[in-house]
């Protein structure tokens, strides 16, 4: 008789081999700002008239890419952006249509699917540093406060971008220039403008509720916003904002 065949023994099972997982992309690290403040003010400057020749967002964007890349401080280069943006020469475009333009740049620049060369902190930390030079500004072109009021801080204050108490309490820092007096923009009556202007918008474009809101937050009291040297009692400064529609700044005035 044949001999049985024996069944094969089995493989002895081995571990799958260990897979290596890749390591995690982390976002590229902006460079340290190294760029000089005189080299920032051209780029910006270039940037703007650049803008107003080719009328072109994305070219604009990679400007504002390019300013990164050669060590710019981004918060800075925001504040001279809009700054130049204002004082640009040689348009055809009067001075309220300048800058929200140069807006759009900035919401394009934020809204780069990868590696934005603009974060929303960099236009927080902007706004921050605009409103310390709102005084400078004024002296040269008195709407500048209103203007940018209007079209950069009440627009990124609306979407959340900006904090509006940020924005009023590094103004009411700055230094004043005389012994006793106020900060700056207070003392030229420009601040009460300013913030007007600030809330329109914000009021335009989030409604009056969300404003009355985040006016509120900002804990900011519009005789604050008065120069102490002439106080404005309570009862004219609540209608000036009734005159402008906002009354509800009135409530902490």
């Amino acid at each position: 008789a044949l001999a049985r065949a024996l069944p094969a023994r089995p493989e002895p099972s081995r571990p799958a081999p260990a897979t290596k997982e890749a390591p995690a992309q982390l976002p590229r690290a902006a460079p340290a700002a190294t760029l000089s403040k005189d080299k920032l003010e051209l780029k910006a400057k270039s940037l703007v008239e650049e803008y107003w020749t080719m009328r072109s967002v994305p070219e604009s964007v990679a400007s504002l890419s390019d300013i990164r890349s050669a060590g710019g401080s981004m918060p800075a280069a925001v504040a001279e952006v809009a700054t130049a943006a204002l004082n640009v020469r040689g348009l055809d475009v009067g001075v309220d249509g300048r800058l929200p333009p140069i807006v759009s740049v900035f919401d394009a620049a934020m809204a780069e699917p990868t590696d934005p060369p603009l974060r929303p902190s960099d236009v927080a930390e902007g706004a921050v540093l605009l409103a310390q030079s709102l005084h400078a500004l004024a002296e040269e072109l008195p709407k500048a406060p209103a203007l940018l009021g209007d079209a950069f801080f009440g627009r990124y204050v609306a979407s959340g971008v900006v904090a509006l108490g940020d924005v009023v309490r590094a103004l009411l820092a700055v230094e004043p220039l005389e012994e006793e007096g106020d900060a700056p923009l207070v003392d030229m009556d420009a601040a009460l403008d300013f913030v007007f202007a600030v809330m329109a918008r914000v009021k335009s474009d989030a409604g009056e509720a969300k404003a009355s809101e985040l006016w509120s937050q900002a804990d900011v009291k519009l005789s604050s916003l008065a120069s102490s040297l002439s106080p404005v009692e309570p009862a004219e400064l609540k209608a000036q904002a009734d005159a402008k529609g906002l009354g509800f700044l009135a409530a902490s005035a």
